[in-house]
C-alpha cells in the first residue's frame, strides 16, 4: 500500500512539475486568445499590419506577440505554424493564427481580417 501512494505521490509530483514548466516557458494567453499576430519589431510587413490593426476598430480581438525578444512566443510560433502544416525551419513574420489557420504576410493577413470582418455583418 505504501508502495501505491509512493507512486501517486511521485506521478502527481512529476504532473505538477510539467505544468510549471510549462507556464514558465509559454504564454498562455496565446493559447486561450481567438487569434495571435507573430511580429518582429525590425519587420516592414509586419509594421504595416500592425497599423491596419490599428485603424480597423471592427477587427477581431487578436493577441499580437514579439518573436525576436521574448523566446517563449517563439515557441509559440513555432507550434502553429507546424500545427499548421508550415516548415519549422522556414518560419516567418508576420503570421496570423486565427483558430483555423495561418496566414503568412501582410497582404495574406489583411485579406483575411476582413474576411472576418464581412463575415460578422
Amino acid at each position: 500500500m505504501k508502495r501505491v501512494i509512493a507512486a501517486a505521490v511521485y506521478i502527481t509530483d512529476t504532473a505538477l512539475l510539467a505544468m510549471l514548466l510549462v507556464c514558465i516557458f509559454t504564454d498562455w494567453r496565446l493559447y486561450t486568445a481567438p487569434a495571435a499576430l507573430y511580429y518582429k519589431l525590425d519587420c516592414a510587413h509586419c509594421a504595416v499590419v500592425e497599423g491596419f490593426l490599428a485603424q480597423t476598430p471592427q477587427a477581431p480581438k487578436i493577441v499580437q506577440a514579439e518573436v525576436s525578444r521574448y523566446p517563449r512566443n517563439l515557441i509559440s510560433l513555432e507550434r502553429r505554424a507546424v500545427a499548421c502544416g508550415l516548415d519549422a525551419g522556414d518560419l516567418r513574420v508576420p503570421l496570423l493564427w486565427d483558430g483555423t489557420g495561418c496566414y503568412v504576410g501582410d497582404k495574406d493577413i489583411i485579406n483575411r481580417i476582413n474576411e472576418k470582418i464581412a463575415a460578422k455583418k
